[in-house]
């Protein structure tokens, strides 16, 4: 035991045969669902565990296989077997690429694939799709929950090229001028976001006064990182065309701008003499939860400051008739229309690559799992 005396152990059952094999230290139950492993893709002679002693002396747990019926009403994952043990009654698809993860970036993805001819398979664990701009209904109404607003609507915008490459018209939206009012909670006085860029600086003069050394900082990373992204770089360059998309994609104030990496939106404040106004960082703190879900100490310079910015023109951000929804319906029906899978409700619980690709275990709506098998994996979730 873990104290390093021996403990006696009941003579084990000889391994199990057949479509049955015998366990090892993977067994799973229903309270256990260790991560995939194939070391031992087809089957484990191990024999099965046992259970600790009680009080009384040691015991042994005798297991059986279970029958073929209990196997066909039941997901294997709630069956006492092997961890190794073929799946039972799983399904194989073999798909192109596998998208986990049914939010904005997952169906974007998705859906780019799916127009160049790539079959797409997109697993999504939730009911409907939107991830955090998802939404929800009571009686005839649609109610927004997480993100209310939506940018990339402007000629131009990153959602009105998507949508125009994908062969889908923009959905019906209104500018939001202010794009939001901010409310400190201290008894001040609310602060809108204009979406004229001169009325917006007017405001933020009259509510954070010396605080032009801040703003102006950001507003030339904002114009770096939004020109950067406008010129179509390949980020995770692995290819040559990939190093030359992004080479000419980078201009000196987007290198320059990089001295900036690693810093964090609390430490540009400090760099422009701003970090004791705790009406300024407040508003920063609020503004920035939600974009990054993270304070301004917790959140990139780079990023920050480039968000910051996007409620004014010539960006700005919009209210989708219809909800927040609308966008990912019709990112829904853009893979489906080029003949990709969106599956909603399956739960994906573990991932293996292979030497064709992955293989990606599901708990799919039925209660069994499933295994699908792809080429290329692109995983959209959280990092948290």
């Amino acid at each position: 035991d873990r104290h390093g005396h021996a403990r006696p152990q009941a003579p084990r059952p000889p391994p199990q045969t057949g479509p049955w094999p015998g366990s090892c230290r993977f067994w799973q139950t229903a309270a256990r669902r260790p991560p995939w492993s194939g070391t031992r893709p087809g089957g484990c002679s191990r024999p099965p565990p046992h259970a600790h002693p009680p009080a009384g002396g040691p015991a042994a747990v005798q297991w059986m296989p279970p029958t073929p019926a209990a196997v066909a009403g039941a997901s294997p994952g709630r069956i006492a077997r092997c961890q190794h043990a073929p799946v039972q009654g799983c399904a194989l698809t073999a798909t192109g690429v596998i998208v986990i993860g049914g939010g904005i970036a997952g169906l974007t993805a998705a859906a780019l694939l799916a127009k160049q001819g790539l079959p797409v398979t997109l697993l999504e664990a939730h009911h409907q799709p939107g991830g955090c701009a998802g939404t929800f209904r009571r009686g005839p109404w649609t109610f927004d929950v997480g993100a209310t607003q939506v940018a990339g609507l402007e000629p131009g915008g990153s959602h009105a090229r998507l949508l125009q490459h994908l062969g889908l018209p923009l959905p019906e939206a209104e500018i939001l001028d202010p794009g939001c009012v901010v409310d400190l909670g201290d008894g001040s006085e609310p602060i809108p976001l204009w979406h004229d860029p001169e009325r917006w600086s007017e405001e933020r003069r009259r509510q954070f006064p010396g605080s032009d050394a801040f703003w102006r900082l950001c507003e030339l990373i904002h114009r770096s990182n939004w020109g950067f992204a406008g010129r179509d770089p390949v980020v995770t360059p692995r290819s040559l065309w990939d190093l030359r998309q992004l080479l000419s994609a980078l201009r000196p104030i987007t290198v320059a701008s990089g001295l900036l990496t690693g810093l964090t939106m609390a430490d540009l404040l400090g760099l422009c003499g701003c970090g004791d106004d705790p009406r300024l960082r407040r508003f920063l703190d609020l503004q920035l939860k939600l974009y990054s879900q993270e304070p301004a100490d917790r959140t990139a310079a780079l990023y920050g400051a480039t968000v910051l910015q996007m409620a004014q023109a010539p960006l700005g951000l919009w209210h989708l008739h219809g909800s927040m929804q609308v966008l990912s319906d019709q990112l829904v029906q853009a893979i489906e229309n080029q003949g990709g899978r969106v599956l909603m409700r399956h739960r994906v619980t573990g991932l293996e690559p292979t030497d064709e690709g992955w293989r990606v275990v599901v708990d799919s709506p039925s209660g069994r799992d499933q295994i699908h098998t792809a080429a290329d994996l692109i995983c959209s979730l959280p990092p948290q």
